[in-house]
């Protein structure tokens, strides 16, 4: 688990464009939804967070299923 959370923090730490948009509370909800074993939930939190409209970005099926 601490190992999918430090990834997600190199991976916003590497683009400063995304440390910009993301503050600490963002990526708290970030790390409480891979705590939650919601794997693709982050990346959806992610990709609004900057600006990103998720839903193209994803499999379709998989953003329905997260919304159910």
């Amino acid at each position: 688990m601490a190992v999918i959370i430090f990834a997600v923090y190199l991976i916003l730490v590497e683009d400063t464009s995304v440390l910009d948009i993301i503050n600490n509370k963002h990526f708290e909800e970030v790390v409480k939804a891979i705590i939650a074993i919601k794997y693709s939930w982050p990346w959806v939190l992610i990709l609004r967070f900057q600006g990103y409209e998720p839903s193209e970005y994803m499999p379709c099926r998989t953003y329905i299923s997260l919304f159910k």
